[in-house]
Formats: structure tokens, C-alpha cells, sequence
């Protein structure tokens, strides 16, 4: 009862190391609850993070996140945004940041998929997928290339599906494509991957599974 529900979302909750629920409202803000009994903690309703449908990914006391046109680094205990690296690009999907090594790797509503140098983040490649088969984010049209699920790491490659219909494997750090199947159906689900197998599902009600 902390804070005020509004329009729905697509975003799932992120637990953080201690011990906080932070999710989100699109058109509304971010949000942080206790884990344990679900007290309202914090609230960040403005910084452009009310335009945004992806779910933090944490990493100690850090929330890397997408949304408008912007990537945040944002404070876990407090909320308050830390960086702001604008893009030029549109990032209202649900597509939640990848962090390795030396990069920071996510999907956006109109170029593919993008990475950014986990240091100084500037662009460090940028893989365009095909046009979408279904525009799924706000204010995109043709020709608009859209990745909304959330990239998984697999060795040195990082596997996506795309609205494009494809399901792909592109090389964490040059972008380059090692691997593309095309399934004719949106692709909205992230992959799944265990033991050196990868399950995905499309929008035909497909379900994949590769070695």
C-alpha cells in the first residue's frame, strides 16, 4: 500500500543482495519494497524512468536499467539515479540489461540489440536485427527493429529472440552473428539455457529447443 498502482506492466521484479523488490509501473516510476514483509522503501517517480517497461538487473548496490530514450545506473538503497547515459534510441521495452565482463548488453524498441563498454559506456557494438513482425512498443512503426526480451550469456555468446522472428547468437564482445533461426513468429520470450541446452518459445505457441 506503499505506493500507487496505475497502469499495468510487463516488467518482473528483481530481488537485489539485500533484500529489496524493485519493480516498476509504466507511465508511473520505480519502485523498492522489503522482501521480507513488503514495506514501501523508495520511489523514483521522475529522471524519465516513468517511461519504462524493462526490469532492473542488479549488481551489488547498483540497478542497471533502460527506459525513454536513456541507460541509468541507478542507487539500490535510495533509488536516485547515478548515471544517465542518453542513446538516441527507443528503450521502452522489456528487455533487461545483460552485465558481463566488459559489457553492458540489452535490447532497444528500434536498433537491435546494443552494447555498451561496462567502463566507459559508449557504444561498443550494435547488432540491427529485421524489421519487426509486430510492433509491440509504444511509438514504433516500420522499419523499426525490435528486441524486447532480455539477452542470456552462454560462453562467449549472447543468445536473443527479436520481433523479427529470429532467434540469435551474436559474439559478446564484437556483435558479430554465430547463429540465426528463423522461426516466421514474433519472438517474445527470453531464452532459457541449462546444461548446454537453449529453450525458447514464439508467438505461434512454439516451443524450441536447441543443443
Amino acid at each position: 500500500k506503499g505506493w500507487k498502482r496505475g497502469e499495468g506492466t510487463v516488467s518482473t521484479i528483481t530481488v537485489t543482495d539485500n533484500d529489496r523488490l524493485v519493480h516498476g509501473v509504466q507511465w508511473t516510476g520505480l519502485f523498492a519494497n522489503c522482501v521480507k514483509d513488503g514495506s514501501f522503501l523508495w520511489q523514483n517517480l521522475g529522471d524519465g524512468l516513468r517511461f519504462r517497461a524493462s526490469s532492473p538487473s542488479a549488481h551489488g548496490s547498483l540497478l542497471y536499467t533502460t527506459s525513454d530514450d536513456s541507460f541509468y545506473i541507478t542507487d539500490e538503497s535510495t533509488g536516485k539515479v547515478a548515471v544517465r547515459k542518453p542513446l538516441a534510441m527507443k528503450m521502452e521495452v522489456p528487455s533487461t540489461p545483460l552485465v558481463t565482463g566488459s559489457e553492458i548488453i540489452f535490447g532497444t524498441g528500434d536498433q537491435g540489440l546494443v552494447a555498451l563498454d561496462s567502463k566507459t559506456l559508449d557504444r561498443k557494438w550494435q547488432f540491427k536485427t529485421g524489421t519487426s513482425l509486430v510492433f509491440t512498443t509504444p511509438y514504433t512503426h516500420q522499419p523499426f527493429a525490435t528486441v524486447a526480451t532480455s539477452p542470456v550469456l552462454a560462453g562467449e555468446n549472447v543468445y536473443f529472440g527479436a520481433s523479427d522472428g529470429c532467434i540469435y547468437g551474436v559474439d559478446r564482445t564484437t556483435g558479430k552473428k554465430v547463429f540465426c533461426y528463423d522461426t516466421g513468429a514474433p519472438v517474445f520470450s527470453s531464452p532459457a539455457i541449462s546444461t548446454g541446452t537453449m529453450v525458447i518459445c514464439d508467438f505461434g505457441g512454439n516451443v524450441y529447443m536447441f543443443n
